[in-house]
């Protein structure tokens, strides 16, 4: 992936790090999306699959951090699914 590519979406959606660290860290999440993205894409072109994805926002978060936005805290350590919370149903 080149540098440009990479520029080109942190002003598109806006994205910025605290630390150089914390960027490269970021980088290589986003990468690996977009990687994965056109491997699916590769199978959704082979019939292989029913959809298409594509990179968002979100390419440089991991689901853990995806959970986090919306208030989750815990993440299954084995499969990185949530587990469930459990909440009082009110009466």
């Amino acid at each position: 992936m080149s540098e440009e590519t990479w520029e080109s979406w942190k002003v598109t959606y806006s994205k910025s790090y605290a630390t150089p660290e914390e960027e490269a860290k970021r980088k290589e999440i986003w990468e690996t999306t977009k990687k994965r993205v056109k491997e699916h894409n590769e199978k959704y072109e082979k019939g292989e699959v029913t959809f298409k994805m594509g990179v968002n926002q979100f390419a440089d978060l991991l689901y853990c951090d995806i959970l986090a936005m919306n208030g989750e805290t815990r993440v299954n350590s084995w499969s990185a699914s949530p587990t469930p919370t459990r909440r009082p149903v009110p009466t």
